[in-house]
């Protein structure tokens, strides 16, 4: 993982405040992605046999892409730079990527079909991932961070111990239920569903005073 810069180190780094992606940012995750499906850190998962038959030969990419397809997750090496993924495509691509990703490692050339075969770590290659995915959520004043392979959206400390520590009794089991399904909204890493919750909200507290 890369180390704290100057600016981090001397309190100059960015608020993690920004709830939408911005272009270098956007940019930043679909080299990343690009680059570990160059690396072969896919071949675990779809893994390339060589014409002597040993598996894990490289990275299949035929049948990554074709899978990449079927789930709806876009292929950062063709993406139309005039018309950028949305946010949603782009966490997808990281969560999708999370799920599959392993650490190519002990490359072993062989010289006969001239390629390599690979070792392969799933723990450190999603722990590694999962680092230089937060480090650019950081350094680019992102409010999220990739946890478990999932995006989810960064709320103030306060805030979330306040969310969590909530118990809602308020003797309306139905009232109980939309005020727990705002909390969770507020959580999401959608800035749309995010805004439904001060409205949920809203609609709660007003259903409880006119019952």
């Amino acid at each position: 993982m890369m180390k704290k810069l100057f600016t981090e180190r001397h309190g100059e780094g960015k608020a993690r405040v920004a709830e939408m992606l911005d272009d270098a940012t956007r940019e930043g995750f679909l080299t990343l992605v690009s680059a570990r499906i160059d690396e072969e850190w896919f071949g675990l998962s779809f893994n390339e046999k060589c014409g002597d038959g040993y598996a894990y030969a490289g990275t299949d990419l035929t049948r990554l892409g074709r899978t990449m397809k079927g789930y709806g997750i876009i292929w950062p090496h063709d993406v139309d730079r005039d018309n950028p993924p949305t946010d949603g495509q782009i966490f997808d691509l990281l969560e999708f990527s999370y799920e599959f990703i392993a650490e190519a490692k002990d490359p072993h050339y062989h010289s006969y079909m001239s390629h390599s075969h690979y070792s392969y770590d799933r723990e450190s290659g999603r722990a590694k991932f999962t680092q230089d995915v937060n480090r650019m959520f950081e350094r680019n004043g992102m409010a999220f961070e990739l946890k478990d392979g999932e995006v989810v959206r960064l709320v103030p400390a306060l805030l979330q111990e306040a969310l969590a520590a909530s118990t809602f009794r308020t003797g309306d089991s139905t009232l109980d239920g939309m005020l727990e399904a705002a909390r969770h909204k507020i959580m999401n890493r959608s800035i749309e569903v995010r805004r439904e919750s001060p409205r949920k909200a809203l609609g709660c507290l007003g259903a409880a005073q006119d019952s």
